[in-house]
């Protein structure tokens, strides 16, 4: 069976985007777009897993038990080890509404609904989502939901001769289009929904499939070229710094701005590993932090929202320099990542 190569330059920008995340969780006004990670999140999730679905196709080995059964593997460990220390400390640190609600998040995210049930909730930027320890692992469930639907129809789609390129693209413009028609009705809800987050995934898959049909690391001939690749990669990583400085909790998101850091993150995919930025992105620090940038995900909010509840004990007394002032202290004295 062939193997897809391992390409140390993703799990870099792995790290940028983790780094962002939790960056403008510890302080939104030093990178005030550092949210956009959870994006390239998504492109990179649908680039890696796609090709591994289009290989298993093209081989005839393709098995949604086996693919089912890989999602648990990597997915559960770490997460139940979250989970059940989210809830012990809860029971010691929240008041009962808060811990009951938090009961409600625990039951979710195991479901992987976690996205639909925040929908009802107040926004991802409200203050009162300082209060919310698994507020983050929306993501994952929109994710998950994502891989629930998207092996089926690629499945069906091969089975009929349906060109799955074309599909992908199809899928991209709806889900596109619904993000921008339901920014105008509720932009709350907007933030969690994953019919306007499935294109994000549906993008990096599609650069997957189009790396599997020509059976290249490049997406298109003319980034065969040394010099191309590079100006991409410089281009791509430009645009994903630009929207982590320039962004913020005003700009309606996902809506029509958000193809940028999308468009930055798959561009640095499509150079390769040999371009300049991506080589990069392939020194060892970098790529450490990719590799542990889903438990870095995982506990990194729970641990700032139990700080910012123990410290200030309601959402109308948190300030931020004070809170900033609250983590420096606390992770001084005793916590860790994991």
């Amino acid at each position: 069976m062939s193997t897809i190569n391992y390409r140390p330059d993703i799990d870099g920008l792995r790290a940028i985007a983790v780094l962002g995340v939790v960056l403008y969780h510890l302080s939104p006004i030093t990178l005030p777009g550092g949210f956009l990670g959870v994006d390239i999140f998504f492109v990179i999730s649908g680039y890696l897993i796609s090709r591994i679905v289009f290989r298993e196709m093209a081989e005839g080995v393709f098995s949604f038990s086996a693919f089912y059964a890989r999602r648990i593997r990597r997915l559960f460990p770490a997460l139940a080890v979250v989970l059940a220390a989210t809830i012990g400390f809860g029971a010691f640190s929240l008041f009962a509404n808060e811990y009951e609600r938090l009961a409600k998040h625990v039951s979710s995210t195991i479901l992987f609904l976690l996205n639909f049930r925040l929908m009802g909730e107040a926004g991802y930027f409200d203050i009162s989502s300082d209060t919310k320890p698994l507020l983050h692992l929306w993501s994952l469930s929109v994710e998950e939901q994502f891989y629930l639907i998207w092996p089926v129809l690629l499945v069906v789609s091969h089975k009929i001769r349906f060109h799955a390129g074309w599909m992908s693209v199809v899928l991209i413009v709806a889900s596109f289009a619904f993000a921008l028609h339901f920014s105008t009705r509720n932009l709350d809800a907007l933030y969690f929904h994953p019919l306007a987050r499935f294109w994000e995934l549906l993008i990096g898959a599609t650069l997957a499939w189009a790396h599997h049909q020509g059976h290249s690391s490049r997406v298109v001939g003319y980034l065969s070229y040394g010099f191309c690749r590079d100006v991409c990669s410089i281009v791509g990583i430009l645009i994903i710094a630009g929207a982590f400085l320039f962004w913020n909790e005003t700009t309606i998101h996902p809506g029509g701005l958000t193809i940028l850091p999308v468009l930055g993150a798959t561009m640095l995919i499509a150079s390769g590993s040999a371009a300049i930025v991506n080589r990069l992105l392939a020194l060892k620090p970098l790529v450490w932090i990719g590799l542990i940038s889903y438990p870095l995900y995982l506990w990194h909010w729970p641990i700032l929202s139990y700080i910012r509840i123990t410290e200030f004990g309601s959402p109308s007394n948190m300030d931020a320099l004070d809170w900033r002032g609250a983590f420096n202290t606390a992770c001084c004295n005793d916590l860790l990542f994991y």
